[in-house]
């Protein structure tokens, strides 16, 4: 099985989504030409550039329109305006693979419903596209069983028929600037969506941007529509370059087709893809950019059991970290104690030691992960009376002080010369039958 992760790094927009693919390599650049070819809009054309945003390498993909050829596939209203029942019809005359059409269709209906301050109900295109991929022996556990049709409606004998003809949101109007980009990232998006074949769909929180549009503040209408429901977790205030639309309308309409289960990390798998899309903005103060993760998975949950977490051969790195401390109440010190035990420290102790004048002192010491000495030292610069502080690595050390020394495989191991080892500095607690570790 597959997991597919829609990271909203610094935004998304549908350029940005099928940009990240082809930086993936989950699709290819003759694939999509090819999509434009059946999509058959004249003068039309796309480009890819490896670029970077803030430093971040990434792939830019721009739609090019030469000329207004395009419009005599359309019956444009006399204002200009375009239905969206008029692209929809467009999509199903197409030779498409019928789950990629089923897939951009839905896209493009949730966009229009925005519009309309109607939310869209889908019919689960998503939920077929998992069945048919985990070829009908994996369901997704919260997905229905079977594909939901709107109620009065039977079974069409053809899969373009499985929406209602009446849903207002066909009514949809669009300007013409409008159409070529959406109709393009709406069929790329599916496409990538389908060639990825994940039987499970993940997301990160959103970004809504800020500031102002003309008097209104973003998201604007229709764009505040897509974010009902959705989780948005933006980047700091005083980033002025970020008070803009920083989630598109395109971007979010193909986000809520896949209907993904929210994470803020991703989700536990063996990576096989990933890439980066950037946006058409350049900022030195964020990365706009938009990442997707496709991930293996497995149905054996021992995979992911605590004993299993480590890859084989990996040695475990800790630190014996040891300081000095300045007089405290009795008090004092045993909230410090406790504090770094919350921390992640463990045999936290106290020793006596010699101070550079030669008088009785006072020591700490304690056993850490090197994932978090950083965070430790930290916190007794900080927050403790403590100071001088020393570490030294310990490559595949037990946890605990407690019993004789061992190796990873439980065997009991002895120092060369049977005794225990005399202290190193006035510092080191030394070794002893409780600490036979120098």
């Amino acid at each position: 099985m597959k997991a597919l992760y829609l990271e909203s790094v610094g935004g998304i927009a549908g350029d940005m989504f099928t940009a990240a693919f082809l930086n993936a390599g989950i699709v290819d650049l003759r694939e999509m030409n090819n999509i434009l070819e059946i999509l058959n809009l004249p003068d039309v054309s796309i480009s890819l550039e490896e670029t970077r945003r803030r430093g971040i390498p990434c792939s830019y993909l721009e739609v090019k329109v030469a000329t207004d050829a395009w419009k005599q596939r359309f019956h444009f209203r006399a204002d200009g305006g375009l239905r969206m029942y008029e692209m929809v019809e467009y999509l199903a005359g197409l030779a498409l693979e019928s789950q990629t059409m089923r897939l951009a269709r839905e896209i493009l209906l949730i966009h229009a419903s925005a519009r309309m301050g109607k939310p869209y109900s889908g019919s689960n295109v998503v939920a077929s596209i998992i069945e048919e991929h985990a070829n009908g022996t994996v369901q997704r556990t919260d997905a229905p069983a079977t594909i939901a049709q709107p109620s009065g409606y039977k079974q069409p004998e053809s899969l373009q028929d499985t929406f209602d003809p009446q849903d207002p949101a066909l009514q949809s109007i669009y300007e013409a600037d409008e159409v070529v980009d959406l109709l393009i990232d709406a069929t790329f998006a599916a496409h990538c969506i389908r060639r990825s074949e994940a039987t499970s769909f993940y997301a990160s929180p959103l970004r809504s941007g800020g500031g102002l549009q003309g008097e209104q503040r973003h998201p604007v209408h229709p764009t505040s529509e897509l974010f009902r429901g959705l989780p948005v977790l933006n980047l700091k205030a005083e980033l002025g370059d970020a008070l803009r639309e920083l989630s598109t309308p395109t971007g979010l309409s193909i986000l809520r087709a896949t209907d993904p289960i929210f994470l803020p990390t991703w989700p536990e798998g063996r990576v096989r893809f990933m890439g980066v899309g950037g946006g058409h903005f350049n900022s030195e103060e964020f990365a706009n950019l938009f990442r997707v993760v496709l991930m293996d998975k497995t149905t054996d949950p021992g995979l992911y059991a605590e004993s299993r977490r480590e890859p084989e051969g990996y040695v475990s790195i800790q630190y014996d970290v040891r300081c000095g401390l300045s007089p405290s109440s009795p008090e004092k010190m045993a909230g410090i104690l406790d504090e770094l035990e919350k921390e992640g420290a463990t045999d936290v102790r106290l020793f006596q030691r010699k101070d550079g004048k030669g008088k009785p002192a006072l020591g700490l010491a304690f056993i850490c992960n090197d994932d978090d000495l950083t965070a430790l030292s930290d916190y007794l610069l900080t927050n403790t009376p403590a100071f001088g502080i020393r570490y030294e690595k310990i490559k595949g050390a037990p946890r605990s002080f407690e019993g004789p020394k061992t190796d990873r495989s439980g065997r009991k191991v002895e120092d060369p010369d049977g005794v225990l080892r005399p202290p190193t500095s006035p510092d080191s607690p030394g070794t002893s039958p409780e600490n036979p570790y120098q």
